[in-house]
């Protein structure tokens, strides 16, 4: 785990260059506390840098930039089965000179070229320069960030936007669409940013430059993943084959030279993995959570859990955070790009008290989006049954209860039933505040990112969270919450081998058994149903302690959303809170 940046131009390199990406890798210390080098060809105009977090053979021979067999590599991220993979490329006589994974990822490269990311069980954004020119690429799921600014003179690239922006000297000015978008689901889809010519790099991604200014190849991304559309059910002997794999994955993510964590909260997916860890690979291992008392809390539930593995457990306290005034600044100052995702506040907290015990840290990030676990997806598996109903009856709905009591109760089914797959899952995500986005409805089309071969709505919406809404929202708030704070997080559930395992299931069959079916039979191996079924909340920063701030009068700076403005008594609301929330992140980013 670490931060990376460079740049290659079609001009010679000068001193201002070395020392303006000098400056670069300062701006990404906090990744890397542990060293800092850089190498940089004046003639050719590249310069790679590298910021290291040591994990893995803490040893200097395994800092980078690495030069090896015949190529150049700086890499953020880990390879859990290098294991494996360098005992493969033994066999084909490779020598290595190091422990890590750095020397197999690069010596992987040159052996197999692009085939070698069909063979990769990890997280990374790797920048590979070889005799054929540059390559970038990134992990299936996006787990580690890749930023690219692209100029006349060439690209720069970061682990983090902010280098890139100041490089740059970039204004946040984003489009009408860029804005309606972040309005209605709380990010940007890949690769848009707001910014001129900086993207983000979408799960999955691959791009060789042959010069600085010529692609040879079209970008492009790749899913490892079926979506569903398997035969099996999920009975005993699945279960078993879905234990083994996520068993391999978690042993595979205790790899490590320095002490490792865990996040627990009271739900299935980080309960799981604790009990795993400590039952079935019988490893101590120390969690955290984090509590509030303002707001939604779970660590009473995370503390019996703990206490009932007999695991070492602590918990830190949300009330350390910044007065809720700062939080608008304080989270753009994290992301600088549009997300509107508190969490990575919560996640900084349990990273910075974790970090003088550890630096690695478990998460069960994934586990909702590998088995159906969110709510909306039990609306739509129970509702599906209205999909194919005359828009009239709807109408005819909306006109009767608009004043009764049922109003509230069937709002969010009228405005999911009656509209196109883009609007409905807008929709699904806002709830009742998805009025004041209906102007928009024209800059809101979500086709391009839509699975238009799912067999159901649900898993249509699962293949959009897992290509979209988990890349580029929540895994960025627990990277960069972790990384503030120089802790490494990994995922067991973000692996090719379980997504694949779990997409073998028959997905009517998967949609029948309910939420969390498969994970919540395996974790009732171990716990009792009483501390298996308590509700999950997550840790999620209470977006009302800032809504709570603006008092009474509508403050001015929301005079540019009328629609947003109409719903002002109902802010209390979450998901009106929750937009009112993105605009004034939208002014904070245009401020900064």
């Amino acid at each position: 785990m670490c931060g990376i940046f460079g740049f290659w131009l079609n001009r010679p390199l000068n001193d201002d260059d070395i020392e303006q990406g000098k400056a670069a890798l300062q701006m990404l210390a906090h990744r890397g506390p542990d060293g800092e080098s850089s190498f940089a060809d004046r003639e050719n105009g590249l310069f790679l840098g590298h910021r290291r977090l040591a994990i893995l053979d803490l040893d200097d021979r395994s800092s980078q930039p690495m030069h090896r067999f015949g190529a150049t590599m700086v890499y953020n991220g880990e390879i859990y089965n290098f294991v494996e993979l360098r005992e493969e490329l033994e066999k084909r006589g490779i020598k290595f000179r190091t422990t890590g994974d750095s020397e197999v990822l690069i010596a992987a490269w040159q052996e197999y070229g692009q085939e070698m990311f069909e063979k990769l069980d990890g997280m990374y954004a790797v920048c590979i320069r070889d005799q054929d020119g540059i390559i970038l690429a990134t992990d299936p799921f996006g787990e580690k960030p890749l930023y690219i600014y692209e100029t006349y003179e060439g690209f720069y690239f970061a682990s983090e936007p902010k280098p890139l922006i100041q490089i740059g000297r970039l204004d946040f000015v984003p489009s009408q669409r860029e804005e309606n978008l972040f309005l209605a689901l709380g990010f940007l889809p890949p690769p848009m940013t707001g910014y001129k010519n900086l993207s983000v790099a979408p799960p999955g991604f691959f791009r060789r430059y042959v010069t600085p200014d010529n692609c040879s190849t079209k970008s492009h991304s790749y899913s490892p993943y079926s979506q569903g559309g398997g035969a099996r059910r999920p009975d005993d002997a699945f279960l078993d084959e879905v234990s083994e794999v996520l068993s391999t994955s978690i042993a595979r993510r205790l790899r490590s030279d320095v002490p490792i964590g865990l996040f627990l909260s009271a739900g299935v997916d980080s309960a799981l993995l604790a009990a795993m860890i400590s039952t079935e690979l019988k490893k101590d291992i120390t969690s955290y959570t984090v509590t509030f008392p303002d707001g939604r809390d779970e660590a009473d539930g995370a503390s019996d859990i703990a206490n009932y593995l007999r695991i070492q457990h602590r918990v830190i306290d949300s009330r350390e955070t910044v007065s809720p005034d700062l939080l608008p600044k304080v989270l753009t100052d994290i992301y600088a790009v549009p997300n509107d995702n508190l969490t990575a506040i919560s996640v900084e907290q349990m990273s910075r008290a974790a970090r003088s015990e550890v630096t690695v840290a478990l998460s069960g990030l994934g586990g909702d989006e590998l088995a159906y676990g969110y709510n909306k997806y039990d609306f739509m598996v129970q509702n599906a049954v209205f999909y194919k109903a005359p828009p009239v009856l709807y109408d005819l709905l909306a006109l009767l209860t608009p004043k009764s009591n049922l109003f509230r109760k069937v709002s969010t089914l009228i405005r999911f039933m009656r509209c196109s797959p883009s609007w409905r899952t807008i929709a699904i995500k806002n709830g009742i505040a998805v009025d004041a986005l209906e102007d928009m409805q024209n800059l809101l089309d979500l086709s391009e990112w839509l699975d238009d071969t799912a067999e159901t709505a649900a898993a249509g919406m699962r293949s959009f969270d897992i290509q979209q809404t988990m890349p580029a929202n929540y895994i960025p708030s627990v990277d960069r919450g972790s990384m503030r704070a120089s802790l490494e997080v990994r995922c067991p559930f973000l692996s090719v081998d379980l997504f694949r395992k779990m997409d073998e299931l028959n997905v009517h069959a998967f949609e029948a058994v309910g939420r969390k079916h498969v994970l919540k039979r395996l974790l009732n191996r171990y716990l009792p149903d009483e501390l298996v079924e308590k509700p999950k909340q997550g840790f999620v920063f209470p977006v009302q302690r800032w809504s709570n701030t603006l008092g009474r009068v509508m403050p001015q700076r929301f005079d540019k959303f009328p629609r947003l403005k109409s719903m002002w008594q109902q802010r209390e609301q979450s998901e009106v809170s929750m937009l009112f929330w993105r605009a004034e992140l939208l002014g904070q980013l245009k401020r900064t």
